[in-house]
This record gives C-alpha cells, structure tokens and sequence, in this order.
C-alpha cells in the first residue's frame, strides 16, 4: 500500500444541510471512489466519515461517528485527524483524467495546497485539498468555525498555480471555459453532477461497470453462458480466435498478433455479427483500423499472454471496475478451435502473480489456474465488489499443471507460426519479435521437419478430435482432456 488516503463524507441531511447538499447517498461514494481508482496507478485506501454503517464494498474503510454533520459542515475537518497523506474531497466531485502526479505531490510530503476560490482567487477554497502527512493539527485546533476559514488559517499554496487547469471548479471554470486538461472537477451550490447530462460526466461519474473477458480455452463457451447468468456485463473483451464465435456485442477485441485480425474479423462478418467497437492491438503490422496500445498492465514486465492483455484492455483501456475471465485458465489444456494441448500455459503465470492488488482484486475467473488465483465470480462481487459471499478458491488438478517453464527469450521474425510457437514454447523459450533483439542475441536453430512423424502426429490428432466429438456427442458433456483416444473410447462404451 502506497500510503495515499483519500477520504471523503457522508451523512443524513439535517436541519444545518444546505438544500443542494441533501441529494448525497452511498451511490455517491460508490462513483466518487470509483472514479479515483480508474485515474490512479497506485493503490490507496478509501476512507469514508459518515453517521452510520453504510451498504459499501468492503475495500472502503467507514469512520462512523453517530452524530456526525449535525452542527453542520465544520465536521468537514475531521478527516485531517488522519495524520496520513491525503486527497480530501466532497462527494460532489467528479475525476476526469490520470491523478498520478497529484498523489505523487501528496505523498513527497510537500506543502498543503487548496485550490483558489474560483470567485475570489486571491484566497482558497477548500474544494479538493492536497494534504501531507502531519497535518492532524488542522483537526486539532478547530475550533467549530466554518470549514472552509478554518483550513485558511494553515500556510498553504495553491493546486491552481501548481498544476494548472487540473484542479477546477464546474461553475467557475468548466461551465463557462470547457473541462479543458481538468483532472478534478469539483462542484458547489446547485448544478450537481445527476442534474448534468454532459458527457464527460456520463463517462466518468457512474456505478461500477463489469467486463466479460473471453479467451479461447476449450469450453469458453459453456464459461460465458454460466457468466451470463451471475450479471449483465457493461462490457465485453475478446481474445484471438474467439472474437469470430461470440454472438453478441463486442466493445474490444484485443491481440498480439495483428497480422491476423484482418481474418478473424472476417470471419465474424461471414457469421453475420457485428464488428467490435474497438481493436487493440500490440505487434507489427497493424491495420489502419486497430489502435495500437500497450498490452501490459503497469509495472509489468514480461507479456502475460494474450490473456492478460484481455484483462488489461477491460480494466484500463474500457475503465470497467471489475472483469470476469472465460476461456482464460492458463492451464494445458486445448483451444475451442483444435485439440492440441497449450503446453506453454504454466510458463506465464509468474507474470500474472506479479499483479499488483490494485489489480488483481478486480479481476475473477470461472475456471482453471486462474479461478485457483483469482478466485470466482459470485453475483455480489460483481454487483459491489463485496467478498462476504465468496466461496474458497477451487484446487487446481495436477494433471492440468504446466510442467514448462519459459525462461528463456528466442527473437524471431513475425508473424511467427503456431507449429514455430509450439517448438519454442516446447523448448522453454518465449518468443518475441526480433525487432526488440539485442545485438548479442543468438538465433534458435529450428528442428529438421521429420515428414513421417509430421504424419503420424497428425493422424493422431485427428483421431483424438474425432473421439473426443464422439464422447460428447453421446454424453452430452467435454471429456477430461488427459485422455487419450484409447481411454475415451472405454469411456463411450461404457456408457
């Protein structure tokens, strides 16, 4: 934990509350603190003063002091009783853009800084307050008066001469000028954020949204129906192959491999679905119509497999709060699209269990190594975050665990084939495009093509396809992928 607070506060409306102070309840809090995870690459706690216990995500610590707000806004200061560096805000604030730098100002123990009085500029308001750690004394020494002359009294600076634009008032400045670079907006009197249908409010002052992340693991599509029926998804991200077999809505669909997208997409034109709102993609050779993005989650080094990148495009690139994963178990299993098993699946984990928790506490799976991470899904984490009814982690099944580690780098020239790929993984290699390589990288020598093994492997394949179609055609469930054509067939016959 970085050690940044945030805080806000919540309390009934009472005889002191202002008329356009008394619309506040939790779903306030709820896109308030959404808004700031969405905009901040480090964690940071979410410290809510209030009245009473409220019906919040459990990953939003309340302070509750019976009484609070009942001799008006002066118990604003309370949260400076903290002591911790802090971004201090009302409820009626919306984050619009990245707040890295102003917590990374909070956090290097600077001077207090408030915003200027968009009325009065050559005094602050208490609008947003950039406060260091040791700053308790402001609690201390009040003396009931008005919240906003009281934090006057304390030598400050001011957000507005600091960063520029970043820090506004909706009246005072947005209003009239436009939202421009704003990073904070923050309101006063009337004109609310639920009274405003502007867009950049719609895009950034809102619930928790929810994302379906599909990969192409054998089954992904008994994952996304047993999904389907714990939530509606704000969203849905897909992975390779699996973007030209999902039905619905696709708002991203996400690759390493650029230079295939062009098919795929047609693929899905030729079944009559719609286009993806969005491709994201990261390699060479992209089409005009992809975005290229950065594929890595922040602070992560090494690729984490298309998979993660699915994950990372839901959470940053759409802004959902939470992601389910399907079809994503990095596990040896096969793909939807053939029967080969993914050798290289245990190879990548090391780099997903490097998530940061900012991350990886949004992120579940409906099956697999990753379902053993993560966790799964269940109805109230996706509607709030809670984990009250989560359920313990599934085991993984031995026979499922990757026994490759790739620990090693081979630069090839891209597009690189699936049967190159597999070598490599086969070998321990990662593979990466030789663009990035470094002058003493030496190359891996390919195999000689053995044409009667080819043959052999091949027909083996096709029979174990054949087989395993057979199994599920007459007991209407996927066999165990251990099993080979010998032991299927028992398994039919027994039947």
């Amino acid at each position: 934990m970085s050690g940044l607070v945030v805080a806000t506060l919540l309390w009934e409306p009472n005889a002191k509350s202002l008329r356009f102070s008394q619309c506040y309840d939790e779903v306030w809090v709820r896109r308030l603190f959404n808004g700031f995870s969405r905009n901040l690459s480090i964690d940071f706690r979410k410290v809510l003063y209030t009245d009473r216990q409220r019906n919040l995500p459990v990953d939003i610590e309340q302070v509750v002091i019976p009484g609070l707000g009942q001799d008006g806004y002066a118990d604003c200061i309370r949260p400076y009783e903290l002591n911790q560096p802090m971004i201090l805000c009302g409820l009626d604030t919306v984050v619009t853009g990245n707040i890295d730098h102003l917590a990374d100002y909070v956090l290097s123990g600077r001077q207090y800084a408030l915003p200027r009085d968009p009325y009065q500029p050559e005094q602050a308001c208490n609008g947003v307050a950039l406060v260091p750690a040791g700053m308790a004394r402001i609690a201390a020494e009040h003396d009931g008066a008005n919240d906003m002359e009281h934090v006057r009294r304390y030598s400050h600076v001011f957000i507005d001469d600091i960063f520029p634009g970043h820090v506004v008032s909706y009246k005072g400045h947005v209003e009239p000028e436009g939202l421009g670079d704003a990073r904070i907006v923050y309101f006063h009197g009337d004109r609310k954020p639920h009274q405003l249908d502007d867009e950049w409010i719609v895009t950034n002052w809102r619930d928790s949204k929810v994302a379906l992340c599909l990969g192409g693991a054998d089954g992904v599509q008994d994952e996304w129906e047993a999904a389907q029926g714990l939530a509606t998804f704000d969203y849905v991200v897909a992975c390779n192959d699996v973007g030209a077999i999902w039905p619905g809505r696709l708002d991203a669909w996400v690759t390493l491999h650029p230079e295939k997208m062009a098919g795929w997409r047609e693929q899905r034109r030729e079944k009559g679905l719609p286009d993806a709102k969005r491709y994201l993609v990261h390699g060479d050779y992209v089409p005009d119509w992809c975005e290229l993005v950065e594929f890595r989650f922040p602070w992560q080094g090494d690729s984490g497999s298309s998979g993660l990148f699915t994950a990372k495009a839901a959470l940053i690139d759409l802004g959902a709060d939470r992601a389910v994963l399907a079809g994503i178990p990095l596990v040896r299993s096969s793909h939807f699209f053939d029967a080969a098993q993914w050798e290289a699946a245990g190879g990548y984990r090391e780099v997903w269990e490097r998530l940061r928790p900012e991350y990886r506490t949004r992120i579940r799976s409906m099956s697999g190594w990753t379902a053993h991470f993560f966790g799964t899904p269940t109805p109230e984490w996706l509607a709030t975050g809670s984990t009250d009814a989560d359920v313990p982690a599934p085991t993984l099944e031995s026979t499922r665990m990757s026994k490759i580690v790739l620990d090693k780098i081979a630069y090839e020239p891209h597009p690189v084939s699936v049967e190159r790929k597999r070598e490599l993984n086969a070998k321990g290699y990662k593979v990466m495009d030789i663009a990035f390589a470094p002058k003493d990288a030496k190359p891996v020598v390919k195999k000689e093509a053995k044409q009667a093994d080819q043959t052999g492997d091949d027909a083996a394949k096709a029979e174990l396809a054949e087989v395993r179609a057979e199994y599920e055609a007459k007991l209407g469930k996927k066999p165990f992928m251990g099993w080979d054509a010998k032991t299927l067939r028992e398994k039919i016959a027994a039947a």
